[in-house]
């Protein structure tokens, strides 16, 4: 055969396997839609999380104090972890109050000696765990130019490095066991950015990040039973957020006229984990953020100024 005629036949099979792959790829997207869309009217089983062993990072106030009563209340055994002890152990009280079971460790996340050695007291108390939410944040509420080198790595080792480090002392039995779940709190900020929230919004889109590539690892690895979420609430009142400006307390409501409270937040969050989704927006519609990287510019900065998202400055105090 000739050698042209021959390098033909191989191109064309090249080009046959391309399309036969391309049309796969349409059918299997598709069918995936279609899979989403029956999942909205039809939400998966609930898994059973009943003595379960469920560490809470931040669990001391606010978001993580709710989501540690939540998931209390769904059977699971939770491990409290705050850098306040005094917190840690009011959500422990609430807990047991209701007849959960808890325990409260002192950490600040941002040390991975302080990471490492809460995990230690954990595994020897409770056990290997098996729900990590990584739910620990700072936010320092300042223009770029007065953030200080300290508030910077302030927000970096607490909104994105203690996820490295509480993932990397849990995730090895999760794998042994091929059974986990892993759950980033990150923020609607992560999917944009505002003003005076530069450190913020960075370190949550890292957050984020982090764990979109984490889920790639474990499916690349087959770790099936091994999930994440990733939660986006948008402003939610507690003491992160006391320092909005009146636009967004006006524009940015909850669905019947209010902010987001922190049991809301809880209550829709452990739902979702439930239910392993990968991601859970509060609310809902708060997902087609997303869309704005397809959006003009000028459309962005318009629905901005309508928004209006923005802080008071934080003074700091006098030395």
């Amino acid at each position: 055969m000739h050698l042209g005629n021959l390098r033909e036949m191989v191109n064309l099979r090249v080009a046959c396997s391309f399309v036969a792959e391309v049309f796969v790829l349409l059918l299997r997207t598709v069918y995936c839609y279609g899979e989403s869309l029956y999942r909205c009217v039809v939400p998966p089983r609930q898994k059973d999380i009943r003595g379960k062993v469920t560490v809470v990072t931040g669990g001391g106030s606010g978001i993580g104090r709710a989501l540690a009563t939540r998931f209390a209340d769904s059977g699971a055994c939770v491990a409290v972890w705050d850098i306040n002890k005094d917190g840690a152990d009011e959500t422990v009280r609430e807990i047991r109050s209701r007849g959960g079971v808890a325990r409260a460790y002192t950490c600040d996340v941002s040390r991975v000696d302080d990471v490492a050695e809460a995990a230690r007291q954990v595994r020897a108390d409770l056990g290997d765990v098996d729900v990590v939410v990584n739910n620990a944040g700072c936010c320092s509420c300042r223009h770029l130019l007065e953030l200080s080198h300290s508030d910077i790595r302030r927000t970096f080792d607490v909104n994105v490095l203690a996820h490295f480090w509480t993932v990397k002392e849990f995730l090895p039995a999760m794998l042994t066991r091929n059974n986990g779940h892993i759950v980033t709190v990150a923020s609607m900020s992560a999917r944009g950015g505002h003003t005076m929230l530069t450190d913020y919004c960075a370190s949550k889109h890292a957050s984020f990040g982090f764990t979109e590539a984490l889920a790639e690892e474990m499916r690349q690895v087959g770790a099936t039973g091994v999930f994440t979420t990733t939660v986006c609430p948008l402003f939610v009142d507690t003491n992160l957020v006391k320092k909005m400006n009146e636009r967004v307390v006006l524009t940015n409501r909850f669905e019947d006229g209010r902010l987001l409270t922190a049991d809301e937040v809880a209550e829709t969050t452990v739902a979702g984990v439930l239910r392993n989704e990968r991601y859970v927006y509060i609310p809902r519609m708060a997902g087609w953020a997303g869309l704005q990287e397809f959006m003009p510019e000028k459309v962005k900065n318009y629905l901005n100024d309508f928004v209006g998202i923005g802080f008071h400055p934080v003074e700091k105090k006098a030395m």
